[in-house]
């Protein structure tokens, strides 16, 4: 009787490492594509001269697994390669009907006159309840303070937000920012 608990306590450890030595053994990995421009999070950040950093949206290594990881990664680069080349048309590519409809392009541009995106990364895709996907991205902008939210007047600001994903006839898109949901900025 005095070695029942130590034998069961040793059994079930041996069962435990097996099933996690399997799991690890047998499961399925999802290559992350070599074309695909994946990054891990900054040690340090950028000098001031330096922002916004640079132009091309990067993944992190668990985006860039997710099915749609490309897809999404190519909707941003769109997205804010527009808004950096003061180019409605291209941004116009990568963003909802519905979007263009509160953003028509003369409003557009006077609200990116100045703004230039950089370091932007695509963190994390989520499945939403309607069947859209959600997106956290963060980037850094830059722009004149005249320019910047009124809550936080600053030349350059980090951002990190959740945008949604919609179907469209022509494919994915991004869609207006989910009501309830406020950015995260702070001054760089």
């Amino acid at each position: 009787m005095r070695l029942l608990v130590p034998t069961v306590i040793g059994v079930m450890s041996l069962a435990v490492a097996g099933g996690l030595l399997a799991r690890e053994l047998y499961q399925e990995r999802v290559p992350v594509r070599a074309d695909i421009p994946v990054t891990v999070a900054p040690s340090t950040s950028l000098a001031p001269s330096d922002q916004p950093g640079p132009a091309q949206v990067k993944l992190t290594p668990d985006a860039a697994r997710h099915p749609y990881g490309e897809i999404a990664r190519k909707l941003l680069q769109a997205y804010t390669t527009g808004i950096n080349e003061r180019n409605y048309g291209r941004w116009k590519t990568a963003v909802s009907q519905e979007r263009i409809a509160v953003q028509p392009k003369q409003a557009w541009l006077e609200g990116y006159r100045s703004t230039r995106i950089g370091s932007a990364v695509l963190h994390r895709i989520e499945t939403g309840p309607d069947g859209s996907l959600r997106i956290l991205f963060s980037f850094t902008s830059t722009q004149d303070e005249q320019d910047a939210p009124p809550d936080l007047p600053a030349g350059c600001i980090h951002w990190q937000l959740m945008l949604p994903l919609v179907l469209e006839n022509d494919g994915w898109k991004i869609g207006s920012v989910v009501p309830g949901t406020v950015p995260e900025a702070r001054r760089c």
